[in-house]
């Protein structure tokens, strides 16, 4: 075995890509241009907290004094936060405007739902006119990260949060304030996992595109130390085909080995110019809040932030000098105390599928998905690694604890999750383990857990085209002697289809699960019956079903039950009412939120269950493997936030007794040892 594996890491070296690194984006000649935009280079700006943590005048331009003198050069961008009935524009933005900068004022704090009522266009309307009287042009960011759970109850669903947007936009364009800049800011992990698009306002009502994203090491210590390039990646690809200027909204940077930070800091003019040369504005997080991001935590970072700031790619005017005056007129409003800006929440948990209704809001993953290590209460068993492809290795392992037992491995791409969910069914079926991979490369544990559970030879099936899993890592696959089958189609309602019809040839079909297209959570929680009954997983679009899924299902016959998972905003009633026209049997499971939706479908399919998966509601990557394992369990997968949603808690406090074994995905940051603890609570209370 040992000598096997050295032949694997010898085949690794000659053909496998360095592990984590991402491919220069190609410099284009179309730079998305609009208003305050530079036709090249980009903006650099920032937040700056005053370092007593007050929010008073003199401490606020003291600190900007100090920043600036760093940078050794004026800043071109101005960051201030209000909350919602905060008065805004205060003595900060005049203050910018009088001293070279742009100002950006990032406002929120209401919900979607009361501003569609009306309930809040008085107040609109007053800093509408409040930015008209400005004159200047600012940049306005309302209700930045809608995207992420720490938001869920006031952003409502996409289409609230649009019509909000939009409505506040029209306030402020009939009452004259076209000076105002709109910028939409999702976090930055929405556009790795295609959940951003869907709460895009449009174009005629936007004006740059944006993204919030921090390197976290090593204020969350499982999370994996990222460039500019890493973070930003997926939102620059996605804007350079919107075509709209793009802004880094807020990002940082912590101390963690010696110098990191520095080189960090230094490499972030080169890696904007060379990899990401369409964003047109640099905005940092100079803060303690949360974690150490300030610009100059040491001297060494210090001296790196000047570095920064001088490159001409961030210094596209030529900005020099003089730090802003230390007084200047005050023309706004009384400054009651503005609140520090919240906690950067870049945390790589997109949160999507089945609206979030109330549920407790669950604690956001890292940006790598997997988080923490062993160390769950006794009695609950934590499947978890250092990273996303360990924790897939450690749920193969406890699936397949005997070497070379497994007949098959399925094998997806470790940053999307519709490949992986839809093969849950297949994994059973295959008697296979799933596990996770680099687009580029197969890491070298992956496939040493490949080599562990298959042995010397097998099958092992690509979920996804080359775009998702490289022809390379079929070569080198191969080259260990193992038989490659590639499983793809042209979108991800293809491959889903592919997937099924791989695991369906020749075999009876009783049912079949379907889920949206666009989002996780309900596929996750519906992927877990799919898997205990060997059936397919298919994917549509919300509002109307595929022709390519409706074709695959009347193939089958009117037999065969479909299960909806999740409610009519991620299946509509409009898909049901096609199957039911062609003759299926239809049954929807769901919830108001997705911790209910999971635990409906626990209740209904899994109502004598002896053991229960436990996975966060935040994020994917810890899970993806897990849908799978469930299924072999007879398992269902239940949804958690920071602490047991009351559906939850219903159902397993139902079954007390009956359940036994609890299995948790994900380290104690995804799942803490406090939800585990209220699980095992819950299962010992006596049955009501």
């Amino acid at each position: 075995m040992k000598a096997h594996i050295l032949r694997v890491l010898a085949v690794l070296i000659v053909v496998c890509a360095p592990l984590g690194s991402l491919p220069a984006v190609a410099a284009t000649p179309v730079r998305p241009l609009g208003r305050l935009a530079p036709e090249s280079g980009a903006l650099l700006g920032t937040y700056t907290k005053s370092r007593e943590g007050g929010y008073d005048r003199a401490g606020q331009e003291a600190r900007w004094a100090e920043v600036e003198d760093a940078a050794g050069r004026r800043l071109d961008i101005g960051h201030s936060f209000y909350p919602w009935e905060q008065r805004f524009p205060s003595w900060r933005e005049q203050w910018h405007l009088d001293s070279g900068r742009i100002p950006m004022i990032s406002w929120n704090g209401t919900s979607t739902a009361e501003i569609n009522a009306g309930l809040h266009d008085g107040l609109i309307a007053e800093r509408a006119d409040g930015v008209k009287a400005l004159g200047d042009e600012v940049f306005l960011r309302w209700f930045w990260e809608m995207d992420g759970v720490k938001k869920a109850r006031m952003a409502g669903d996409p289409a609230e949060f649009i019509a909000a947007w939009r409505r506040m936009h029209d306030i402020f364009a009939q009452r004259g304030a076209g000076n105002a800049v709109w910028v939409w800011c999702p976090n930055a992990w929405a556009f790795q996992v295609d959940d951003a698009e869907q709460w895009y306002p449009g174009d005629d009502y936007v004006d740059w595109v944006c993204a919030d994203g921090y390197n976290w090491p090593p204020g969350r210590p499982d999370a994996v130390w990222r460039s500019v390039t890493d973070i930003f990646s997926g939102f620059h690809a996605w804007g350079m085909a919107r075509g709209k200027p793009m802004m880094v909204g807020e990002t940082g940077v912590q101390e963690r080995a010696p110098g990191e930070k520095a080189a960090w800091l230094r490499s972030a003019a080169g890696l904007l110019r060379d990899t990401l040369p369409g964003i047109s504005a640099f905005v940092y997080f100079d803060s303690d809040t949360a974690h150490q991001w300030w610009l100059d935590s040491t001297p060494e970072s210090r001296a790196a932030f000047r570095t920064m700031a001088q490159d001409p790619y961030l210094n596209p005017d030529g900005a020099s000098g003089a730090p802003a005056p230390a007084t200047s007129p005050d023309v706004g409003t009384p400054d009651v105390g503005t609140p520090d800006a919240p906690a950067p929440s870049d945390a790589g948990a997109p949160d999507a599928g089945t609206p979030d209704a109330g549920a407790p809001a669950p604690a956001p993953a890292s940006p790598d998905g997997t988080l923490g290590t062993d160390g769950a209460p006794d009695g609950a068993v934590r499947l978890a690694g250092a990273d996303r492809f360990a924790t897939a290795n450690r749920v193969s392992l406890e699936s397949f604890p005997t070497d070379g037992t497994a007949d098959a491995v399925l094998l997806a791409r470790a940053d999307r999750f519709a490949d992986a969910l839809a093969s849950a069914g297949m994994a059973v079926r295959a008697d296979a383990p799933v596990l996770l991979t680099d687009t580029a490369a197969v890491p070298l544990s992956v496939l040493a857990e490949i080599q562990r559970a298959l042995g010397a030879s097998g099958t092992v099936y690509l979920l996804g085209g080359e775009a998702a899993i490289a022809a390379e890592s079929a070569t080198a696959l191969e080259a260990l002697g193992y038989l490659v089958v590639r499983l793809a189609g042209e979108d991800r309602i293809a491959t889903a289809l592919r997937i099924a019809t791989a695991m369906t040839e020749g075999a009876a079909v009783e049912h079949v699960v379907l889920a949206s297209a666009g989002n996780f959570p309900d596929a996750l929680a519906g992927a877990a019956y799919a898997a205990g009954q060997s059936a397919p997983v298919l994917l549509t679009p919300p509002d109307a079903l595929d022709p390519r899924v409706a074709d695959f299902l009347t193939g089958l016959g009117t037999g065969v039950e479909v299960l909806v998972a999740g409610g009519t905003r991620a299946v509509s009633d409009a898909v049901v009412a096609d199957l039911v026209a062609r003759g299926l049997p239809v049954t929807r499971l769901a919830g108001t939120d997705r911790f209910s939706t999971a635990a409906a479908i626990a209740a209904a399919r899994f109502d004598d269950a002896t053991a229960v998966v436990v996975a966060t509601g935040a994020n994917f990557p810890d899970a993806l493997a897990g849908a799978a394992h469930a299924g072999r369990l007879g398992a269902p997968v239940l949804l958690v936030g920071d602490t047991l949603p009351p559906p939850v808690r219903d159902y397993l406090t139902a079954r007390a007794g009956q359940i036994t074994t609890v299995h948790v995905l994900g380290g104690e940051a995804a799942v803490s040892d406090g939800v585990v603890a209220e699980v095992e609570a819950a299962l010992a209370a006596p049955a009501v």
